[in-house]
């Protein structure tokens, strides 16, 4: 089956599964996407020399004179985007303080992304630069992550002794992918490689690498993909090979054009979630109609030429702006004022009679209308910084010269009023450096993965430098779940923290609040842990809890975690083996028990007195009780005997009435009923 750029295909049917079949496919799939994107790779040519300030390409802009406030505004909101090298923060999902692993396994991920990010010379700050300028001029930039190591040994014992992700800059003009008009949709991504014949043959075979068409660049054509610019033209040769990653088939492919045949097809190198070998790209001004970016210079082309076209016509009014005029050429005199004419000097004039008539000097010389000139200027002047000011407000750059500070001429504002509006006036360049941290958080994520697949274990602890950290004893299993990124995942976050310009201040402020947190614990934790040491480990897991939730603590919760270890272990065994006397707490333990002997003594003494007294009252009271009882019984004894002597004298007279009575006769009777009861006779 033949096909051209034109060609549309109906069926995967319609390809064979060979060497040239797979090269149909892919000449077809790669036409197509050139065709889709050629708009935005001529305006992305134009846009780089419009940067440069080279204008000899078909640019319709043509002026001797240019403020390129293009390249100005590009220049700041870079320095604002990229201020400082990314930090890279790895950490557990939860912030979860007893996840041991998942803590470990976070640092362990974070020092290895790390180390790529501290040695300025590698490959990722780089290629973090090249992007975000391809993205702020063309309006695309992208990187490309590759897995390397190096093995040794005979095929059957070989081992492998280094191990790598490299993170490679792809120029914007070199990446393509399927036409879709969202990211989500795409079917395939490529880049182009530009290789020698030398590398052709290393990487393809000699076979192949021989017979691959070289194409040598002369930077003519702008449109044609198989020309570049002047100043990436080398003296060597190279084929343009792309390399596919088809997500449709899970499969890799090398495709150069005009060869005939697919260059080599693998089965998905990587294996990680996601498959590609790259993050989205940083795109600028995309829409849901196509993806297909569009920069930033053209949505304000407009604004840009006609400031540049003012400039021009400014600059040439300058040069007019001078002393010229035009004089009578019979009064040649007139002329030698301005070659001859000295500080406080004459010049005779011939028949000034004559010359007087004439009208003097303003008679005879009419000078070029400055003044009208001038006027011109000014106007062009007025005009070409109210568009200046019109195109700052639309590209946003005129909230970030001016720093949320009061407009130029406007009514103060306070410090309060100040603050808010720097805070809102920059959601604009806030947005702008989320995609740039979303851009940077992607490719470590990438990366990460890669490590958790294929790197030996080995390796990541030797990378990760934490053989002697406090955390040894979880190396092994945190290793472990790295390997196992699935479950990672679900427990580890890989973000960038910042690759803005650092706020200083907040994050002074932020360690110096938590130092005084800390400080206002360990002050309320001091006296109870002197009061009960048992509490000391409940108290360290409690400071434990809170500092997981603070950026850059999890080296300090190993540390953490052996003292707690630690105490725990002191009281074990404190409670296994009897306490050593303190001679000091001894003697102030004899001298307690003194005193509490002699306070017993003395207790006993008044115990003492207190039972005497209470038997000498109880004595006393006894013997009361019996002087009582005896006085008791004697009045007793004297009122029962005058008692008696009572009776008697009643009986004795009762008898002797009784005798009267008889002896008169009257109430013997009587007298015998009265008789007392019980009398005996």
């Amino acid at each position: 089956m033949s096909i051209d750029q034109h060609t549309a295909i109906e069926r995967e049917e319609d390809f064979d599964k060979d060497a040239e079949g797979w090269h149909l496919r892919w000449e077809a799939e790669i036409n197509a996407a050139r065709k889709a994107h050629e708009k935005f790779r001529i305006q992305g040519v134009k846009v780089v020399n419009k940067y440069l300030n080279d204008n000899d390409d078909n640019s319709d802009i043509i002026t001797n004179f240019n403020l390129n406030l293009f390249h100005s505004n590009t220049k700041t909101i870079r320095s604002l985007l990229f201020g400082r090298l990314p930090v890279i923060d790895v950490s557990r999902e939860e912030s979860d303080p007893n996840d041991d692993l998942a803590r470990v396994a976070a640092e362990i991920t974070e020092r290895i992304l790390n180390k790529d990010v501290k040695r300025y010379s590698q490959s990722y700050p780089a290629a973090l630069r090249h992007c975000l300028d391809d993205r702020l001029q063309p309006g695309l930039g992208q990187v490309w992550l590759r897995y390397e190591f190096d093995t040794e040994g005979e095929e059957e014992e070989e081992r492998i002794t280094a191990e790598n992700v490299c993170v490679d800059y792809v120029p914007w003009d070199d990446f393509e992918w399927s036409p879709c008009k969202v990211w989500g949709d795409k079917r395939w991504v490529s880049r182009r490689v530009r290789m020698t014949r030398d590398r052709l043959i290393e990487r393809f075979g000699e076979n192949k690498g021989k017979r691959i068409p070289l194409t040598k660049r002369t930077g003519d054509s702008v449109g044609d993909e198989e020309n570049t610019d002047d100043a990436a033209v080398d003296a060597w040769q190279r084929a343009d090979v792309w390399e596919i990653w088809s997500e449709e088939h899970m499969k890799v492919f090398w495709y150069c054009k005009g060869f005939g045949e697919i260059l080599d097809i693998k089965d998905d190198p990587l294996e990680i979630e996601g498959f590609y070998p790259c993050p989205q790209p940083m795109t600028a001004n995309t829409t849901t109609r196509a993806f297909v970016p569009k920069s930033d210079y053209m949505m304000a082309q407009d604004l840009y030429v006609e400031i540049d076209s003012l400039e021009q016509r400014i600059s040439l009014l300058t040069d007019a702006v001078r002393a010229v005029g035009v004089y009578d050429k019979s009064a040649g005199d007139i002329a030698r004022m301005f070659k001859e004419g000295l500080e406080n000097d004459l010049i005779p004039v011939d028949s000034y009679a004559a010359f007087a008539e004439k009208g003097g000097l303003k008679g005879l010389i009419e000078w070029l209308p400055i003044n009208d000139v001038a006027d011109v200027m000014l106007k062009l002047t007025q005009r070409r910084d109210d568009l200046i000011a019109l195109l700052q407000q639309i590209t946003g750059m005129n909230d970030v010269m001016r720093g949320g500070g009061a407009t130029k001429g406007g009514p103060a504002v306070s410090a309060t009023e100040n603050a808010l509006e720097a805070k809102f006036s920059s959601v604009r360049m806030q947005a702008l450096q989320d995609e740039f941290a979303l851009f940077a958080t992607s490719i470590m994520q990438i990366k990460a993965a890669i490590i958790a697949k294929h790197f030996q274990p080995e390796t990541i602890i030797k990378q990760s430098n934490m053989l002697f950290s406090p955390d040894e004893q979880y190396l092994q299993p945190a290793v472990q779940l790295i390997k196992n990124y699935e479950d990672l995942t679900w427990r580890v976050k890989v973000r960038t923290e910042s690759v803005a310009m650092v706020d200083y201040a907040s994050l002074k402020a932020e360690r110096t609040e938590y130092i005084q947190g800390l400080a206002i614990f360990m002050q309320s934790a001091v006296p109870l842990i002197e009061a009960e040491p048992s509490t000391m480990p409940f108290l360290l897991e409690m400071l434990k809890w809170g500092m997981a939730g603070f950026k850059g603590s999890d080296e300090i919760e190993g540390v953490l975690d052996q003292a707690i270890d630690t105490v725990k272990k002191g009281l074990e065994q404190r409670a296994q083996q009897p306490e050593k006397p303190d001679p000091a707490a001894q003697k102030e333990q004899i001298k307690q028990q003194g005193d509490r002997q002699k306070e017993q003594a003395q207790l006993q003494l008044v115990q003492t007195k207190a039972q005497a007294d209470m038997m000498e009252a109880d004595q006393a009271h006894k013997q009361r009780l019996e002087e009582i009882e005896h006085e008791t019984s004697q009045t007793l004894v004297g009122e029962e005997a005058q008692m008696e002597f009572n009776m008697e004298e009643v009986t004795h007279s009762t008898d002797e009435a009784i005798r009267l009575k008889e002896e008169e006769g009257e109430i013997q009777k009587e007298v015998i009923k009265t008789k007392p009861a019980g009398k005996s006779e």
